[in-house]
């Protein structure tokens, strides 16, 4: 059975022989001012310092603190955030702190809450299920070979692919996707996810990786509204918020695309386009569109 707060509060006054010598030891509340005058750093940081103490020696947490600041980069959301999986390896190597995969997955999930992402797009691809976008690829090569043309699959449609088809992996409503989905428990990423999908030799920083997930994003709402698939910016950004997830400080995917400034946006797409490939491509069409919808403000 649980103890109660004022039944542990007992013990302690019993073995430390005062109320006075028990306060003593308790850290000092901080007023509302300094709570608010505190970085989002800081707040990640004790959210992960009371994760990893939970069931374990606080006194070997504390001893290795440093080391979790140098491992986590600070515990900077934006960074934190979109940590994957050779982040996850990387920290799971680090003998600098304690290398607990669940803990450290945990850190990673709140830093991402923070930054106003409600799931990450492994997570989002498994609510969906990854067996709608494997029928959604079997149907336009379908649709390619009825025009006498093929369909060149991106990397991540194949991969999305051998999930389903290979590994039977069709999405949470499945009980397997990217992740696992314990009965009873939470759900955790596929181990085996590592052994076959990592590339040791694949060196990607955290902001590409930021703006890979936003660009590409904003990119195919720009091709959706060129299409008329959308029909307003208002449309594209109440749905990139509601339905997929985007970061809400963005306002949006089209939102994102202005603030950026439309000849920044085609500029580092136009980059992307040359390290990535076609998913980050504009076409002129799609340009005259983002240019057409833009909103005018009335001061």
């Amino acid at each position: 059975m649980m103890r109660s707060f004022d039944e542990l509060y007992a013990i302690a006054v019993q073995r430390k022989g005062s109320k006075e010598a028990v306060e003593a030891h308790l850290p000092k509340a901080k007023t509302k001012a300094e709570l608010a005058a505190l970085p989002d750093s800081r707040w990640l940081a004790e959210m992960a310092r009371a994760i990893f103490q939970a069931g374990f020696s606080w006194k070997v947490i504390e001893a290795k603190w440093p080391g979790f600041e140098v491992a986590f980069e600070g515990f900077e959301p934006s960074r934190v955030a979109m940590y994957g999986d050779d982040e996850l390896a990387r920290l799971l190597a680090d003998k600098g702190i304690v290398r607990n995969g669940p803990k450290i997955a945990a850190v990673i999930e709140n830093a991402a809450m923070q930054c106003g992402m409600p799931v990450g797009p492994l997570a989002v691809l498994d609510e969906t299920a990854l067996s709608l976008s494997v029928q959604v690829l079997d149907q336009t090569r379908s649709d390619y070979q009825a025009m006498g043309k093929t369909y060149q699959a991106s990397a991540g449609e194949l991969l999305v692919e051998r999930m389903v088809k290979v590994h039977n992996r069709s999405g949470r409503a499945a009980g397997a996707g990217f992740y696992d989905y314990p009965e009873g428990a939470k759900k955790q990423l596929w181990p085996d996810l590592k052994t076959l999908f990592e590339r040791p030799d694949a060196m990607v920083d955290i902001p590409t990786i930021q703006d890979r997930i936003l660009y590409r994003q904003a990119v195919e709402t720009a091709r959706c509204l060129d299409e008329g698939v959308l029909q307003s910016v208002h449309d594209a950004n109440i749905g990139s918020l509601f339905a997929v997830g985007f970061p809400t400080w963005t306002g949006g995917t089209m939102q994102f695309i202005y603030g950026q400034g439309i000849g920044a946006f085609e500029a580092k797409c136009a980059v992307l386009a040359d390290q990535f490939g076609a998913g980050f491509h504009l076409t002129e069409s799609v340009k005259a569109t983002i240019a057409r919808f833009k909103p005018v403000y009335e001061s």
